[in-house]
């Protein structure tokens, strides 16, 4: 999906949906989505990704 470099992804967890930010090293934003906050949308969304960092938001909805 990217290449080498260090990406960072930040997720604001909700309890249906939750909306996904991925950056790259200079802290651009090189994607912006929404997806269902599911086991399956999860791993579809980030199973061929390098190694990277990632930030969690949640609240009082999320599971």
């Amino acid at each position: 999906m990217f290449n080498n470099s260090t990406v960072f992804i930040g997720i604001d967890l909700g309890d249906k949906f939750s909306e996904v930010f991925i950056l790259d090293q200079e802290g651009e934003v090189i994607e912006e989505s929404r997806i269902p906050t599911t086991r399956n949308a999860f791993q579809r969304k980030f199973a061929n990704l390098h190694p990277c960092r990632i930030a969690m938001e949640v609240g009082p909805h999320s599971r």
